[in-house]
């Protein structure tokens, strides 16, 4: 009996330094373009696209490998600048990360200055007339690729490009129904290109990235 309470003790030791060995936890915040997909419609002379995209995150690598993280993202799909034709997205997800860059030894190649994360995920979406008319909600599935660029062991320049399905849309990104029977939903996409940095937060030397 001693000996597998020994057992279990070391167990539980090893668990608890591995996880110590490397800092788990950064936050991440970027800006950039967002891409509406083909659902407005055809009289507006935009495609209701730009530069209107924040994006914020918190994440936690479990080993180094994979990790979870909770993000909130805020898209504005608008004709123009100021323009009340459109509609915003505040959107919530969460996404399980892997670190595409260790199974294909990118750190390494790059003496440790490049990496590569994907990530999929699931989200919760309110989108908003720009216009004030009635919001609302749908869920989105979220897939992507994350280029990092260290800057020094704590901070990360990064990029994402990632694709969104929109599930039972019923607005367009114009703002107003797709159909005109309003009861009646379609799947809708859009695409996130941003730019941001990451910091890692922990006492260790390295992150989970880079370890």
């Amino acid at each position: 009996m001693k000996i597998k309470y020994l057992v279990a003790l070391l167990f539980v030791y090893s668990l608890s330094f591995s996880q110590y060995r490397f800092n788990q936890v950064s936050v991440e915040g970027g800006i950039g373009y967002v891409l509406a997909g083909n659902h407005y419609c055809d009289a507006y002379d935009s495609n209701f696209s730009g530069f209107r995209h924040i994006d914020l995150g918190v994440r936690y690598m479990i080993n180094e490998n994979y990790g979870l993280r909770l993000s909130y993202a805020n898209d504005v799909f608008s004709q123009s600048n100021g323009s009340k034709i459109g509609t915003r997205y505040n959107r919530i997800g969460v996404d399980g990360i892997y670190n595409l860059g260790r199974l294909i030894d990118m750190a390494y190649a790059s003496n440790q200055n490049v990496g590569l994360l994907g990530h999929v995920g699931l989200g919760y979406t309110k989108s908003s007339p720009l216009s004030g008319a009635q919001a609302e909600r749908i869920g989105t599935v979220t897939i992507g690729l994350t280029p990092q660029f260290k800057i020094s062991e704590n901070m990360v320049f990064y990029t994402d490009l990632s694709a969104n399905a929109n599930i039972k849309q019923h607005l367009g990104f114009d703002g107003g129904s797709i159909y005109t029977n309003h009861l009646k939903s379609t799947i809708g996409s859009h695409y996130n290109l941003s730019f941001g940095v990451m910091i890692y937060l922990g006492e260790n030397r390295y992150h989970a990235d880079w370890y």
